[in-house]
């Protein structure tokens, strides 16, 4: 995703991180070519600040999600065992992707499954739900230049 956002649009991401999620963020890092940075250690006053400043918020159903909500920032969210119509987002012009009605974990912190509903979203998935959303908000992607 974050490489999607640098070249389609020239959005610069940023991968955000919690307590105990460090090396998973550095994988994110490593996997998008350079294109992200790992943010350094927020507070939720920083997740605030940079939620106000930021183009788009691309999360799961978390806590800086809501923020970014509730910020006004444009998001595209991820549900798996929670149900997004309860959970959000409040913008009509907010991106949903879920798997609740296929998740058998509704509701619960632990997945009981062999494969987790979440890794059954497609990239392809989110980078077109991020294309509408950023639509909606007015950022087009970025004409290329040719060499």
């Amino acid at each position: 995703m974050s490489r999607f956002l640098h070249e389609r649009f020239g959005l610069p991401p940023s991968v955000l991180w919690g307590p105990g999620e460090e090396p998973l963020a550095r994988a994110v890092v490593d996997s998008s070519g350079g294109a992200a940075p790992v943010a350094p250690q927020t507070t939720v006053a920083d997740l605030v600040e940079l939620s106000r400043a930021a183009s788009l918020m691309v999360s799961g159903d978390t806590g800086p999600l809501h923020i970014a909500a509730a910020a006004g920032t444009p998001i595209v969210s991820l549900f798996g065992p929670t149900d997004p119509q309860r959970n959000g987002p409040w913008a009509a012009e907010d991106e949903a992707i879920s798997r609740w009605a296929e998740c058998e974990c509704r509701y619960q912190r632990r997945c009981r499954r062999a494969t987790w509903c979440l890794a059954d979203i497609a990239i392809g998935e989110v980078t077109a739900a991020i294309e509408r959303r950023l639509a909606r908000a007015g950022i087009t992607h970025r004409e290329r230049t040719r060499n």
